[in-house]
């Protein structure tokens, strides 16, 4: 829509780079405060990085490996994207829907085309919303099973590397056959 801003942008990428830093910074917050705003509401475990110097228990990392089973310890798993996520997902709502356990996420376009909000994901976009959105949560079980449930069946259903690979190839146009390796003799 922008096509003279664009041509500008690409003549001058590193203004573009250093825009979205600062607009990153915008976000940042969000990680942090949402987590420990949730923190004097609900009983909370944090891992990976050392919360202390928030006022929240030492974390530690978690193996890959292991990322399962600590999901599955809680009733609820949260996630909020680090700053540079505002679109689309990473890797850990796929981890959380396979540890079969309830997904809290704040809201980020593109979620939506991967896990159905209400149904397979409990979205949200202010921390008052996603405390009481976790609170209706919590007090339901049969929602809390259901929900991690239809995640994990997802999960399974559409987003596998077999699936995915398939419509990777979908979108380049098919000039890529897959090919599947034959054992060799002896």
């Amino acid at each position: 829509e922008h096509p003279v801003a664009t041509q500008w942008l690409k003549a001058n990428y590193q203004t573009y780079f250093d825009a979205l830093q600062l607009l990153w910074e915008f976000g940042r917050w969000q990680r942090t405060f949402y987590i420990r705003f949730l923190s004097k509401h609900f009983k909370v475990g944090v891992f990976g990085s050392d919360w202390s110097s928030v006022g929240l228990g030492p974390g530690g990392w978690v193996d890959y490996d292991d990322q399962a089973s600590v999901y599955s310890r809680g009733r609820i798993a949260l996630n909020i994207p680090q700053a540079g996520d505002e679109q689309g997902v990473a890797h850990k709502p796929f981890q959380i829907a396979a540890a079969r356990v309830p997904m809290a996420h704040s809201f980020r376009r593109g979620l939506e085309g991967c896990f159905v909000p209400s149904e397979e994901v409990l979205t949200f976009e202010s921390p008052r919303e996603a405390r009481d959105r976790v609170a209706a949560l919590l007090s339901d079980p049969q929602r809390r099973e259901s929900m991690a449930a239809a995640a994990y069946e997802r999960v399974r259903r559409d987003h596998t590397w077999k699936v995915r690979l398939q419509q990777m190839l979908t979108v380049l146009g098919n000039r890529f056959q897959p090919r599947v390796a034959r054992p060799q003799a002896g």
